[in-house]
């Protein structure tokens, strides 16, 4: 039976510096989970590290530092996990939910694990993108609290 769990949002800012790479500014450097983003052949990777299982995960992608947008697809590799989201603020923001309706968790077991792609028509910028709002949980539903992003290969 499927559960639907409300996580209130832990907002984390990601900004723009002068050497046109992107950070996070985070006030949780004793989090749970790392978030790494990367770009690659025209499309996002996040991938995410934890020493506890994961059950689910949202965040805001903001594209407004970014020259254009197009169409927007998600996919993820993690097996029975749904990943999809829809386009908030004037088309510059994107809204990307994840989780199992079937309960499945997200293992790490020591190692890093890709959980989606965001696929983006003529897109070819990382460092104008911020993610914002993030939201884990465990399995549970209780609160996992975002250590670092990390953007870059």
């Amino acid at each position: 039976m499927a559960r639907l769990f409300l996580v209130f949002a832990i907002v984390f800012f990601a900004c723009k510096d002068s050497a046109d790479t992107a950070k996070l500014t985070s006030t949780a450097p004793q989090g749970d989970v790392t978030l790494r983003v990367a770009q690659n052949d025209g499309k996002i990777e996040v991938f995410a590290f934890a020493e506890k299982n994961m059950g689910g995960f949202q965040f805001d992608v903001d594209f407004s530092g970014c020259k254009s947008a197009g169409k927007i697809t998600t996919s993820t590799s993690l097996n029975d996990f749904q990943v999809n989201g829809n386009l908030l603020k004037n088309q510059q923001v994107y809204r990307l939910l994840g989780f199992s309706m079937s309960g499945k968790k997200i293992e790490f077991a020591g190692k890093e694990v890709h959980i989606c792609n965001i696929e983006i028509e003529g897109f070819d910028c990382v460092a104008g993108v911020t993610f914002d709002n993030v939201v884990l949980a465990d399995p549970t539903g209780k609160p996992l609290s975002l250590k670092k992003i990390e953007f870059g290969s």
